[in-house]
């Protein structure tokens, strides 16, 4: 019975549109469609070679065979960790967890209670609310754990951020940054991805990390000692501590895998709004893939974009430059699900044997500047895998209206949208300027019933219609059987 209304609850139909120019190039056959400008094609990337070989100096009296297996552990261990949980969230945990113990012992004054019953309850709801709380702790990077660090996740940091430089200068080729501030530098992957890109331009890097023993490490693997082999022309300079002062501006300043070593929500801000008043162009924050990491970043763009909730409101002079194509409220934070992305990359061969492997991460980059934003890869992003079926491919993206759309192009005339988005792979962006949707069905109302088509029948004006009608027995399977009036 229902059937007839199933085509009334398809979706409605995105129709994008393209920039003229592209659309040219793309009738002429001058530029493909899986080279379209919002695709941002870059290799599973490796350590330089220089790099590596510096790095086993470095490892010369650790033993590699240990180090490998503890670097696997570690890696789970941040893939798992969470972000701090604040005082608030404990208040109120606590009180549920009072308010469940009182229900369960029936307390309504607690003078009429004996002291062991009370003793009793006051311990379920200790132990309760530390069965129902992440328990953070800092991590001491000192010694072994620091070599740990360097084995277990330079490769996968190295290219995770050289992805997001070689966006940034796609997207902005007129972006030559003479100055790098790097806040937890860790063993130094910002300088050897950011050497990747803008070798020639950098004259300075600033890298702030509260940990000695990963500052000398960085030192020796970049030969800074040693003028005749050092791997950097530009001066690098080491602190210990965060500068208060914010007279003085960098091109591009990177927190990289940095924000959820801090212990609470309050230092998270404090150093954010340190981080953007040294920012002269872009702020790059970058965290590993987890709850816990997309929670932090969307903290900080919430706060740095003046959408934050929580505490004071700042106004700062910022928009998102990557990878959201809005400036508004992140629509899969309202759906209760993380947004990241995935990088292939190939691991540090100190097996003599490359391994590939993928690691996923959350990231964020704003400008200072208000400028409009590159027109022809702003509109949409893919937010997860295209599924590329038979004349057909469903998308899950994120629109220039800060909402979250479930959509299926399809094969028509054009071609453009479909090839395009099959083209595309997750993290990309659609080129085009603007989109509408359309119904991709009549408002008219179907017909529960059709009229039956009868042969051999002719009746007249005249004729009584009970003896031209079909009648129509539904059964409960939803068949129909059509009877003759005549039997």
């Amino acid at each position: 019975m229902f059937t007839a209304w199933r085509r009334f609850s398809t979706k409605m139909k995105l129709v994008p549109h393209f920039d003229p120019e592209i659309v040219k190039k793309f009738k002429d056959e001058t530029m493909h469609p899986r080279r379209h400008p919002g695709r941002v094609l870059t290799p599973a990337y490796q350590v330089p070679e220089k790099i590596y070989e510096s790095i086993k100096k470095v490892l010369e009296d650790e033993s590699i065979a240990c180090l490998r297996n503890d670097a696997i552990i570690l890696t789970n261990y941040l893939r798992e960790r969470l972000r701090p949980v604040e005082q608030e969230e404990v208040a109120q945990k606590a009180q549920l967890m009072q308010d469940r113990v009182r229900e369960k012992y029936n307390i309504s004054n607690a003078k009429k209670l004996s002291p062991k019953v009370i003793d009793k309850a006051k311990k379920e709801v200790v132990k309760s609310l530390l069965r129902h709380t992440y328990i953070w702790t800092a991590m001491d990077f000192s010694g072994y754990l620091c070599y740990t660090y360097l084995v277990g996740r330079s490769a996968a940091e190295y290219a995770i951020v050289s992805t997001i430089f070689a966006e940034i200068n796609k997207r902005d080729p007129s972006f030559q940054p003479k100055s790098v501030f790097d806040f937890g530098s860790g063993v130094g992957t910002v300088i050897w991805a950011s050497q990747g890109v803008w070798e020639d331009s950098i004259k300075e890097y600033y890298c702030v990390d509260s940990s000695s023993k990963m500052q000398d490490i960085s030192r020796q693997i970049l030969a800074l000692e040693q003028p005749k082999k050092r791997l950097v022309k530009a001066q690098v300079y080491f602190r210990q501590f965060l500068p208060i002062s914010s007279q003085r501006k960098y091109n591009i300043v990177v927190s990289a895998f940095s924000l959820l070593e801090l212990p609470d929500a309050k230092s998270r801000l404090e150093t954010l709004s340190n981080l953007w008043d040294k920012t002269q162009d872009y702020l790059v924050l970058v965290e590993l893939g987890t709850h816990g990491g997309f929670q932090v970043i969307n903290e900080a763009r919430d706060f740095l974009l003046g959408l934050f909730s929580k505490g004071r409101k700042q106004s700062f002079d910022s928009h998102v430059f990557a990878p959201c194509p809005h400036d508004m409220k992140c629509p899969k934070m309202s759906r209760n699900e993380k947004c990241f992305f995935e990088k292939a990359f190939i691991q540090n061969p100190f097996d003599n044997k490359e391994r590939r492997a993928k690691e996923t991460y959350s990231y964020v980059v704003l400008r200072r500047k208000r400028e409009s934003r590159m027109i022809l890869v702003a509109c949409l992003l893919f937010l997860k895998p295209v599924l590329v079926r038979t004349e057909h491919s469903h998308c899950r993206i994120c629109t220039a209206h800060g909402t979250y759309e479930d959509i299926c192009f399809q094969k028509d005339k054009t071609l453009l949208p479909y090839w395009s988005v099959r083209m595309s792979e997750w993290g990309d962006r659609l080129p085009i300027t603007d989109f509408s949707k359309e119904p991709t069905l009549s408002n008219e109302p179907p017909e529960l019933i059709p009229k039956p088509h009868i042969q051999n029948a002719q009746p007249s004006e005249n004729a009584d219609k009970s003896q031209t009608q079909e009648v129509l027995d539904f059964r409960e399977d939803g068949s129909k059987q059509q009877k003759d009036n005549n039997t």
